[in-house]
């Protein structure tokens, strides 16, 4: 029976790591569709040298310090973290995922870097760092060319831009302990692509690394979209 509760809880967490699977339909055909209204896009000098504000990032007790443009949304029925970027609007979707035992996460790391090894082009990146009292597992990793829509805007109107690109699929599972386990809290960027990646990655990690345990859970109440 224990070896049973471990693989269930890896199955879980496994299917975690890849957007495709963890990610309603609902949410990701919201976040690439054009917005009814013309949003402000900040100018990349204001994304990157201007003021950041601190915001919770509930559901999680997590705090990241962002962009004033950036926002806490509900989306499909999932809280995401959403702004721009120097070449484009990132996604980051917010979960709260089962806890796993000290064994059954141990499993999921020696798994997540056995594939690595087999699967180096694909696989990108499988690392396990401290954060303060927590410890953070990171994953990277490239799906499929695809066909991929994107929207712009030239001040008047958005315009659609379609064009064959490579996911880069990006998760952050933050791991507490917690009453002889660890709470898993979950960092899922959403349609990213490896392009926008290459481009935006200083800026990005820019972001992760502000990234604190904690928080006041009563602010950054998110908006609420269809």
């Amino acid at each position: 029976m224990k070896v049973a509760g471990v693989l269930i809880c890896l199955a879980v967490v496994a299917a975690a790591c890849d957007d495709s699977s963890n990610v309603p339909v609902a949410v990701l055909e919201q976040t690439n569709q054009p917005q009814e209204e013309l949003p402000k896009v900040p100018t990349t000098q204001e994304l990157i040298s201007g003021p950041r504000k601190p915001v919770v990032l509930g559901p999680l007790p997590l705090t990241m310090r962002v962009p004033e443009s950036w926002e806490i949304k509900m989306v499909g029925g999932a809280t995401l973290l959403q702004g721009h970027a120097p070449s484009g609007e990132v996604s980051i979707q917010l979960n709260s995922r089962p806890s796993l035992k000290e064994d059954a996460l141990d499993l999921l790391i020696a798994g997540a870097k056995k594939e690595q090894a087999e699967k180096p082009e694909s696989i990108l990146k499988v690392e396990v760092r401290p954060l303060g009292a927590v410890r953070v597992f990171e994953r990277q990793s490239l799906g499929e060319p695809a066909s991929f829509t994107t929207y712009t805007t030239d001040g008047k109107q958005m315009l659609p831009h379609t064009s064959t690109e490579t996911p880069f699929r990006w998760t952050l599972s933050v791991l507490a302990p917690h009453a002889g386990a660890f709470q898993v809290f979950e960092l899922n960027f959403i349609s990213l692509t490896k392009k926008q990646f290459d481009q935006d990655q200083e800026f990005l990690i820019g972001l992760l690394d502000t990234l604190t345990v904690g928080g006041d859970t009563s602010a950054s109440q998110p908006t609420t979209l269809p």
